[in-house]
Parts: structure tokens; sequence; C-alpha cells
């Protein structure tokens, strides 16, 4: 596109053809795909955590941990590799490349007869990590822009299986059928969505590979050690204490591999980031609030089930006795207003701007912290705080990816949602360093069903989550990025210039995108 060409109604310039599908029922079922997909990033995790029990008469009880911490560990590597991948071949082999992963993953799982094929099995199905990064390419190259905020925002909340069903569901299949039954419920689950996503993606232009260029392997391999091994000390270092060798040795490694990345970067031809996508001031502050503000949502998601599950007996005043099953049932308010509020607050983006509805977020988790704070004595009133943090949720997942779209040209749509979804897995697991620290120095006693923590130690750790959201809050309210009502990407149409090194926002609602 020149720079004379201005943007049609649908983001193409008057007389090209979009690629886009403008058939509302395929529109429909483009999205139901895509987010019943991304469900399963959250379900391999949540389904499994009730049959971590009965798991313990097979393997090793001091290494059941792995088969969740392993998930959440690969996810967090392949999120940039697989946003690059969705931008060098397209849609639909990348979908399916990772549906089949995550099948054999779970055939695996589902037939091991040792703990160390479980975790082969485990790790191969914590690549389906790069589905929610797929989904912001598929939405924005797909659907029509004024579809893009509204499909953005209910791609962090989804249909609510992962967050409200998931733990029931899989209660039920452990309880009636045993823990493996969940692997084969997955494999059936991605067995009949695999061939739906290749009926329902249309395909990709042919010009796609030229425009994004060749993968950097060596690239790609630095950024997943960087991120796995910072991740893996950080969720690891209160198990091999804060200062032990390993954990120091495994973070100080995972800075260094991605102190080398930035080096090979910015000196090979066809980048697996483009180095200057992410000194662009509006790029840096969508992730820093995202990785400072999203901890207070973390902190409460890590602390507030040791919270419920501390027996009355003990006498603590934020005792509740809550068995696992109650915990998650307790946590439904929360799902439920995050559901709601995700495609609401895309919605929002259009009528006013990503960028207002992300300081709401801020306002409700900083909000939602502090009551946590201040009264936690009753469940009652913990259900309704849950009610505002799930607020929050919801409208955070709708800000930060039309943030991120309306930031990024969209060449880079794919490797910059990899970048934003790995940056709130880095914020959980500083959240969760937190949390164990934080209950580690309070505890009060130790019980036969474990150590009881202070009540002062879940005052301060929700008062560190609102402190979080407040100094994101403040940095939201400086950005000069994204005060225009959301577009889907359509006033977005960046040009690189090379020679100077910036980019150039062509057709720009607000001009401050890139420049």
């Amino acid at each position: 596109m020149s720079i004379n060409e201005a943007p049609s109604e649908d983001g193409c310039p008057e007389g090209q053809t979009d690629g886009r599908i403008h058939g509302v029922r395929r529109q429909i079922a483009i999205v139901a795909v895509i987010l019943l997909l991304c469900e399963l990033n959250a379900m391999a995790v949540a389904m499994l955590v009730p049959g971590l029990r009965p798991m313990a008469a097979e393997f090793p009880v001091e290494g059941l941990a792995w088969t969740i911490t392993i998930v959440s560990l690969v996810g967090a590597m392949v999120m940039p590799l697989g946003g690059k991948l969705v931008d060098r071949f397209g849609q639909r082999p990348v979908v399916l490349t990772a549906c089949a992963v995550f099948l054999v993953g779970s055939l695996i799982s589902a037939l091991s007869s040792s703990f160390a094929l479980m975790i082969v099995g485990r790790a191969l199905q914590g690549t389906i990590a790069v589905m929610p990064v797929i989904a912001y390419r598929v939405f924005r190259d797909s659907l029509p822009p004024r579809v893009v905020p509204i499909a953005l925002g209910a791609l962090g909340t989804g249909f609510g299986v992962s967050g409200l069903l998931a733990p029931v569901i899989g209660g039920a299949f452990v309880d009636g059928l045993g823990y493996r039954s969940i692997f084969w419920f997955f494999f059936a689950f991605t067995a009949v969505l695999a061939p739906l996503s290749v009926i329902v993606l249309p395909r990709t232009p042919r010009q796609r590979s030229a425009e994004v260029g060749r993968v950097d392997i060596l690239g790609g391999l630095l950024l997943a050690l960087g991120i796995g091994g910072i991740l893996l000390g950080l969720g690891q270092g209160d198990k091999w204490g804060w200062l032990a060798p390993l954990t120091l040795l495994v973070i100080l490694g995972g800075f260094i591999a991605l102190g080398m990345f930035v080096l090979v970067e910015s000196r090979v031809e066809e980048p697996m980031i483009d180095l200057r996508v992410l000194r662009n001031p509006a790029v840096a502050l969508t992730l820093t609030v995202g990785l400072v503000g999203f901890m207070a949502c973390g902190m409460m998601a890590i602390a507030l089930p040791q919270m419920l599950q501390t027996p009355s007996s003990t006498g603590m005043m934020y005792a509740f006795g809550l068995s696992a099953l109650m915990v998650g049932l307790a946590q439904i308010p929360f799902g439920i207003t995050s559901m709601v509020f995700g495609p609401l607050g895309g919605l929002l983006t259009k009528r006013f701007n990503p960028r207002a509805i992300m300081i709401s977020s801020m306002a409700s988790f900083a909000i939602g912290s502090t009551l946590l704070a201040l009264a936690h004595h009753s469940l009652v009133l913990v259900l309704v705080w849950l009610c505002v943090m799930g607020v929050g949720f919801g409208l955070f997942w709708a800000a930060q990816p039309n943030l991120m779209v309306e930031a990024v040209p969209r060449k880079y749509t794919g490797v910059s949602g990899g970048i934003q979804v790995c940056s709130v897995s880095i914020s959980t697991a500083i959240a969760s360093a937190i949390v164990g620290a934080v209950l580690s120095s309070n505890v009060a006693d130790v019980g036969p069903e474990g150590p009881l923590y202070n009540d002062a130690a879940f005052t301060t750790i929700f008062l560190v989550g609102a402190g979080s959201a407040v100094i994101a809050l403040i940095i939201s309210m400086f950005m000069r990025h994204g005060r225009q009502p959301a577009t889907g990407g359509a006033a977005t149409d960046l040009e690189l210039d090379v020679e100077g090194a910036t980019f150039a926002r062509v057709g720009s609602a607000d001009g401050q995108g890139l420049a």
C-alpha cells in the first residue's frame, strides 16, 4: 500500500480484496473453533489438578508437580516461536501442527507406563499454548475490522470451559473413569476440532512467506531458553531455595540467553523478532502494563485457594475450610464476570478506546485487591471482591490484545501476540514467587495438613497486588497510544522504513502508534 492510499472500511485499499470472511455464520464458526482450541491451553492444567492425588499411586509424589509445571513452562517457551510461524506459514498449517502435537502428547500421557513418558506427553501438550497467539493472527486476517475488537475481547475469557467447567469435568472423569480418562478426553476433543479448523479457516495468501521471510532458528532457540530459564527459576525458587546455586544459575542462564538473543537478533538479516517493534513506545508500554498489572490477578489466583482451604478448626480468621471442589465453585463468580466483561470490553474498545478499557481493568484490579486485603474474613465478601477482580480480568483481555493490534504492522501480529501472552506468563511466575516468599516468611504454625500462615501474609499479598495494579494504572494514564476507538487493525496499516529504522503509520487514526 502506498502512503497515499486510504484504507477502505475493511482496512484495505479501494479495489483490493482483503481476504476476510464477511459471512456472519462463517465468522461465528471461526471464532467458536479458535476459542475452543484456545480453551485447551488452560484445560490442560485445570482438568488434571483433581487427578494429581490418584496419580500418586503410580508415580513419585515429589515429582507430580512437574506434570503441571512442564505444561506451563513449554507453553511459555513456544509462544513467541508460534507467533513467528503463523506469520511465516499462515493459519491452517500451524493450527493443524499444534493440534497434531497435542494429540500425540495426549496419547503418550494416556498410555504412559513410566513417569518419564508422562512428562514427555505433558510437554508435548504444552505446545498448545501457541493457540491464543495464533488466534490474534486468525482474527486480524480473517474477520472484518469491526468484529476483531470483540473477538479479541472474547479470546481471554473464551466460553468459560477452562475456568468454570474444567475442574468439575476433570473431577468427574477422575472419580468415574480414572485420571487417564482425562487424556482420552483431550484426544477426542482435539480430534474433533482439528478437522473443523480446516473447514472454517481460510487459506493463507501466498505472498505471506515472502513478506515475513525465513524463521530464525537460533534466535528462537535462545529466546525459548531465556524465557524457560527465568520461569523455571522463579517457579522452583521456593523449593530449591532462592539463594541456592541451582536457582541462581538457572535464572542467570536465562538472562544470559536473552542477552545473546538480543545480540543475535540485532545482526541477522531476518530476525525472529524485529527489535524495533519492542523499542517502540506503544508496544513497550503495552507489554509493561500487562507485565506489571496482571501480577495482581496472578497473586489472587495463587493465594486465594490456599486461604480458602485452610481448615476452620485452626481458628484463623480467614480459615473457611473449603474442599478443593468448593474452592472451584467459589471462583465461579469470577469466571462469570470475566466471561461477560471480556466480549463487552472488546465492544467498548470500539465505543471508547482500548486505553480507557485498560485503565478500567487496572482500576478494577486495584480496587478488588485492596478490598481482599482489608476484608477477607467473610466468604460472602470474598465472593463479591472476586466479581470485581473478574471485571478487571475480562477488561484486561479485551484491552491488551486490541492495544497490541493497533500498535504493530499486520505482518507482525503473530509474533507480537506471542510476546504479549508470554509477558503475562512471566507476570504470573513473578506473582507466584512473591506469594511463595511472603507465605514462607509468615508461617504461624505447622499442622497435620501443612503450614498455617499469619493473616498478615494474605493482607500483604493482596496489597502488593493492588500496588502493582496502581503502577500499571498510572502507566496506562500516560500512554499516548490507544486513545482512539479500536479499529481491529484497520488504522494500523504500517510500513517499515528500513533506512530510518522507524515504523511509519499509514492512515493512522491517532498518530501515536509506532511513530
